[in-house]
């Protein structure tokens, strides 16, 4: 059993990047407007703020889209596979350099599930006397019994089948930790979009109602 990012899923994040940076060039476009109204006609509050405010969101998104271009470029170059006797992963670990493992079966410990909110993540832990089991990054050999294998590009379902098929297949002396929790993987992530919004509105309100209050005319 193979997983690996396909065409459609590559072309959600290429989406999801073009939307970011479309927000990022309208916020750009604002804060030149804003700052010709400051600067030709009058200084005031409003403004003030939504050049702070125009150049925070012009940024947010900014950063966000060249994320969204990284994972693009990492979901290409990531797989996980699964054999009978054992377990082949390869990630980003960042940028430009790459994790690989290949971790037998019967040298697992224990599989620990992520607990982060619409995140499918696990842990595998393999035994303190391993062989055969082996951990690189960049080609060379690293040191540590535990692995952290997330989903780069990978549809949340295909990734909840890849791990139930792992369960399946280890020896049942392997221990698997956080089961109780694995619901949280289908939540969704925190909207950061939101949050930016409620973030800016609340930066609008409190100085106005200050200004208010101390009887200040800006």
């Amino acid at each position: 059993m193979v997983l690996e990012a396909t065409d459609e899923e590559i072309y959600e994040l290429m989406d999801i990047r073009e939307h970011h940076l479309i927000l990022a060039v309208g916020g750009a476009l604002f804060f030149t407007a804003d700052f010709f109204v400051a600067a030709l006609v009058r200084v005031s509050w409003e403004t003030v703020y939504l050049l702070a405010a125009s150049l925070a969101w012009t940024v947010f998104f900014l950063r966000a889209g060249i994320r969204e271009g990284k994972k693009i470029m990492e979901a290409k170059g990531c797989y996980l596979q699964l054999d009978p006797d054992s377990l082949t992963v390869r990630q980003i670990e960042k940028s430009g350099h790459y994790e690989y493992c290949q971790v037998f079966l019967d040298e697992i410990e224990k599989i620990v599930e992520g607990g982060r909110r619409g995140i499918p993540e696990f842990y595998i832990v393999v035994e303190d006397n391993a062989v055969k089991s082996f951990l690189l990054l960049d080609k060379e050999r690293r040191p540590g019994r535990v692995f952290w294998i997330r989903s780069f590009g990978y549809k949340p379902e295909s990734f909840r089948k890849f791990y139930q098929a792992l369960r399946w297949e280890v020896p049942g002396k392997v221990q698997i930790a956080g089961t109780g929790r694995q619901e949280v993987w289908d939540l969704k992530k925190p909207k950061k979009e939101l949050l930016l919004v409620v973030v800016l509105l609340i930066c609008y309100v409190v100085p106005k109602i200050i200004f208010a209050e101390l009887g200040v005319d800006f």
